[in-house]
């Protein structure tokens, strides 16, 4: 195994160790907010809106920085890459959050979304920073 292929691996186990405990704390911040700004609905509603935010916000957070590493190679223009790879994330990471929380008939919506979705445009834009500053000066991740 080349030296390469051994660092890659160790980045890669590297980012999944951030990411898993970057969701697990983001999981359980969105879980309390949701449930809290959704309280004077009933136990009921504020429990399953903070079940189902803390849900979306862990599997998103994962995700999302694979996500960025991939959406952020794909302008050849480098002033591009940042604003392309937070707006896409953001785009797939709103719709899908808005999709479970119809689903599951969460009284307030926009309340249950404002602050992870304000936190997660300065999560990914920062996220991007990181890379192009890693990366400056190369025209891929290769």
């Amino acid at each position: 195994m080349s030296t390469s292929t051994i660092q890659q691996q160790r980045s890669g186990k590297k980012t999944a160790a951030r990411a898993l405990l970057s969701a697990t704390v983001i999981g359980t911040l969105f879980l309390c907010w949701a449930t809290f700004v959704n309280w004077q609905h009933g136990t009921h509603a504020a429990i399953l809106a903070g079940m189902g935010q803390g849900g979306v916000s862990f599997v998103m957070s994962m995700s999302m920085a694979f996500m960025l590493e991939f959406l952020f190679f794909l302008p050849s223009n480098k002033l591009v890459r940042i604003p392309f790879a937070v707006v896409v994330t953001m785009l797939v990471v709103t719709a899908l959050t808005t999709l479970v929380h119809l689903i599951i008939g969460t009284p307030e919506i926009i309340k249950t979304m404002v602050l992870p979705i304000l936190m997660g445009i300065g999560y990914t834009t920062l996220y991007c920073l990181r890379l192009s500053r890693m990366y400056a000066g190369t025209s891929t991740a290769d």
